[in-house]
């Protein structure tokens, strides 16, 4: 044999022991990277084992799991326990094994970690005080069985509960401290030694039941201190989106958790001072706690691999157009922010779901420094938050106003009075809780753009959107100009099919008498939509719905030589019948033949059945209010258009909600299509926000749709405007009839009494009122009705006083008990008031920039 064929068969034989030890460990890799080839000492098969093995249980009601103790006699009591001491020796000596390997390797500590992980967010107690600076001294330290226990300070949101919503958001609590105890029964005592140099009160709040609590040696009686705080109201009903958390319901004694809050601070005394409170633990069956690998499916424990979606972050300051910062090197909101009422738009900081900071920190590309302007005009901020704050609390109410600059999309103001405050000292765990247990209270949403629903009604503001759907039509080629001009009195009634109404009594002797004139209505109509009173007003309000009413005060001022009434005196006056007319003429005809082929069929053989493209809805799609289908597309609901955001990050406002947008037949369910279109028609069963509404009165001033936008400037530069991608024809005459009605609604209209002809702001405004009705059935005994108020339009400032740019604005306030006029108007009045212009040789006051000025 050759001597270079021996020396490279020796180099061989002295690599292969390498090879092989290689290509083991590559095995070893690949097996533990596949959860279904893990080898026998992971954590996932010792759990599954155990719990095969029934040496770790889980008790349901306290949500505890328990793993078996080391100790030999121990064990054996456990087997017997479970019916195991007849078992084989080698079902023993196994049993021993996992045991073994629980306490011994790494596998079983990963595994033992996880557990106390469950049972900390599960079945614990913790405890809280709100730190005030003049006490002082250790943190709150938790002991069982006379031995110190672990503590964390992770609590599930969905105890948010601990606050109660008349309260809000509690100012300046500490971190939680919250300990899980050695066994189900086991009592957990939270001690805290403070010193005491000032007049502060020590507040506390509990997770568990208190069993005892003493000062310095002292019991005090705990029903004097502590008041529980339930998840449940009186009834049974889950408080605010606590069911959708929690798929648990809570609302019975014996699993809804347990929570107190103090009703009167320590009796703490100068100097040193040691408190001790005893605490039952309580069970938290919420299973939506991140971060750990076990889960409940279905009764049964699982383990699972963690998913690290990590994304690196980039640092953004949000700032104004004045230089005003709005947020500081860290995320966070600035006192400017608050002085402005802008925290709602900015976010308190990066770690708020949904806030604009943490869109665009997750956004813009990660390692960087951003510095983002936003399109908001202190001035108009200002004046806005002002006008606002004189409309009156109470219970439940939200008022908003929005305005956008009606020819770029510039959101230039939004102010909102809802739920509570931001305070500036809150802990985030108590704004992040409230957030998810109290969602119709968030004081971070803006209500402007987010969350609308029932209360968000727009009323006859809607008309607006039923104008451009007359003058799309028209452009189509529909025949409706004479409509819109303006018919008489007894050729609309003639038209309409409509007749007075008298309010019929029976008298003493049975003959029945006419009393009340009720106005007019369409006897057709109103059997057919079956809705009562829906185009009259009941006996004891205004009969706005009088036809009369609109020829006698001649509201557009086209003169007594022509009694007519059309687009602008409907407009002006409000009259709902006469867009429910128009709609039927333009829409009517594809809805109710819809309505025919839907008529019969299950929602499964509906769903092949496409939903008409009307002209009503038509404009909501082209103005960008439909419900976006592929939410990673540039859409008109997007409020960040030319932002570079990635993996679809995206700020986007909340879409117009109508069954007339609806996708297939099957969304329409057990409702007739042409009765939504009705409705529709003056703004009813649908929803919109506040800037919805104020995109559609900026369509029909400039007469194409407006894309809103709320970021103007990135790192100095500006930011193009983005056109919407579809246009929307409209009749030019009908657009000018529309707009005559909003300019003679301040003048001669619904909000005459809040402005009027001789008014020095009537000249600047085009506006719409609108008034929704809204019952509560939160106690059915006694419905109680209340409306949503509003008023839309745009101040046109003509080059003067109100910037070079006409301002569409929205105004919503619910709640409210009168007509929307009387809501928003006064709103509006006092916003033109307190604006104040920059007059031509001053410039906006504020912190300069080093972004390039606009």
């Amino acid at each position: 044999m050759p001597a270079r064929l021996l020396l490279f068969l020796r180099r061989g034989l002295l690599l292969l022991p390498v090879l092989i030890v290689a290509i083991a460990l590559l095995h070893i890799h690949q097996r533990q990277d596949d959860p279904k080839q893990r080898p026998p000492g992971s954590a996932a098969r010792l759990f599954s084992q155990l719990i095969d093995s029934k040496l770790a249980t889980f008790d349901p009601v306290s949500y505890r799991i328990d793993l078996p103790a080391e100790d030999e006699g121990l064990l054996r009591v456990l087997l017997a326990k479970n019916g195991q001491s007849s078992s084989s020796a080698e079902d023993a000596e196994h049993a021993r094994k996992l045991v073994r390997r629980l306490y011994g390797t790494n596998s079983g500590q990963t595994l033992i970690a996880e557990v106390a992980q469950w049972n900390a967010v599960h079945h614990f107690a913790a405890v809280r005080d709100n730190a005030p600076p003049d006490v002082t001294g250790a943190s709150w330290s938790a002991w069982g069985h006379g031995t110190a226990l672990p503590t964390t300070d992770d609590v599930p949101l969905s105890l948010g509960f601990v606050n109660l919503p008349i309260e809000g958001i509690p100012e300046g609590m500490g971190d939680w401290v919250a300990a899980a105890p050695h066994s189900v029964n086991g009592i957990i005592h939270l001690k805290r030694e403070v010193t005491v140099s000032g007049k502060s009160d020590l507040t506390v709040q509990v997770v568990g039941t208190p069993t005892e609590v003493t000062v310095n040696g002292a019991k005090l009686a705990i029903d004097q201190y502590f008041k529980l705080r339930a998840p449940c109201r009186n009834g049974g009903e889950i408080l605010g989106d606590l069911a959708r958390i929690l798929k648990k319901q809570w609302c019975s004694s014996d699993t809804a958790p347990s929570a107190y809050a103090m009703v009167r601070p320590l009796p703490l005394v100068q100097g040193v001072n040691k408190i001790e409170i005893a605490l039952q633990p309580t069970s938290v069956p919420d299973d939506s706690v991140g971060g750990i690998r076990i889960r409940l499916d279905q009764g049964v424990l699982t383990w699972r691999d963690l998913k690290h979606n990590h994304r690196d972050t980039a640092d953004v300051q949000l700032t104004l157009g004045d230089g005003t910062e709005l947020t500081d090197g860290e995320g966070k909101a600035t006192e400017a922010a608050r002085n402005l009422d802008l925290v709602r738009v900015t976010g308190p900081g990066r770690s708020f779901t949904g806030s604009l900071i943490e869109r665009l920190s997750q956004g813009l590309p990660s390692g960087e420094s951003h510095q983002a302007t936003l399109t908001i005009d202190t001035r108009w901020q200002k004046a806005a938050t002002s006008a606002l704050s004189a409309v009156p609390q109470r219970e439940g109410r939200m008022a908003s106003l929005v305005l956008m600059d009606a020819e770029t999309g510039d959101i230039l103001a939004v102010a909102e009075r809802h739920g509570h405050v931001v305070p500036k000292h809150a802990n985030s765990w108590d704004l992040l809780s409230f957030q998810q247990v109290y969602p119709e209270l968030d004081p971070i949403q803006v209500r402007a753009w987010h969350g609308a629903g029932r209360h968000f009604t727009p009323g006859s503001t809607f008309k607006m959107v039923s104008g451009l759907a007359i003058a799309h039509a028209a452009a189509q080629g529909a025949n409706v100009q004479e409509q819109v001009d303006g018919v008489s009195e007894g050729a609309l009634t003639s038209s309409l099919g409509i007749q007075r109404r008298y309010e019929i009594a029976k008298s003493k002797d049975g003959k029945p008498e006419y009393g009340d004139d009720y106005g007019y209505y369409r006897p057709s109509l109103l059997e057919d939509l079956n809705v009562g009173r829906a185009y009259h007003n009941d006996k004891n309000g205004a009969r706005v719905e009088s036809l009369m009413q609109a020829f006698r005060t001649d509201p557009c001022s086209r003169g007594r030589a022509r009694p007519h009434l059309g687009l602008c005196e409907a407009m002006a006056e409000s009259f709902n019948i006469w867009f429910v007319r128009m709609m039927e003429l333009i829409d009517g005809q594809s809805t109710y033949q819809f309505d025919k082929a839907r008529s019969g069929l299950t929602d499964a053989q509906a769903a092949s059945l496409a939903v008409p493209h009307t002209h009503f809805s038509t404009v909501l799609k082209v103005i960008g209010l439909d419900k976006a289908d592929d939410p990673k597309q540039p859409r008109g609901d997007d409020l960040l258009p030319g932002l570079p955001l990635v993996d679809g990050i995206s700020y986007r406002a909340d879409s117009v909600a109508s069954s007339l947008l609806a996708e297939s037949a099957a969304k329409v369910k057990g409702r007739l299509l042409t009765h939504d279109l009705m409705f529709a028609a003056y703004g009813q069963g649908v929803a919109a926000t506040p800037l919805a509404v104020a995109r559609v009165a900026a369509t029909v001033a400039q007469g194409k749709p407006i894309q809103p936008r709320l970021v103007s400037r990135l790192d100095g530069d500006d930011l193009p405007l983005r056109e919407m991608t579809d246009k929307l024809e409209l009749d030019s005459n009908v657009l000018k009839e529309l707009r005559a009605g909003m300019k003679a609604v301040p003048a001669k209209g619904t909000a005459k009494s809040f402005f009027g002809a001789n008014s020095p702001l009537t000249p600047f405004l085009w506006a719409k009122t609108g008034t929704a009705n809204v019952a509560s059935k939160d106690h059915p005994s006694q419905l109680e009705k209340y409306n949503t108020g509003w008023l839309a339009g745009w101040i046109d400032g003509q080059g003067q006083q109100f910037g070079p740019h006409k301002v569409a604005f929205a105004c919503m306030v619910t709640h409210w008990e009168d007509y929307g006029s009387a809501a928003c108007a006064p709103v509006i009045a006092n916003l033109m008031r307190n604006y104040q212009p920059v007059l031509p040789d001053t410039a906006p006051q504020g912190k300069k920039s080093n972004a390039k000025k606009r």
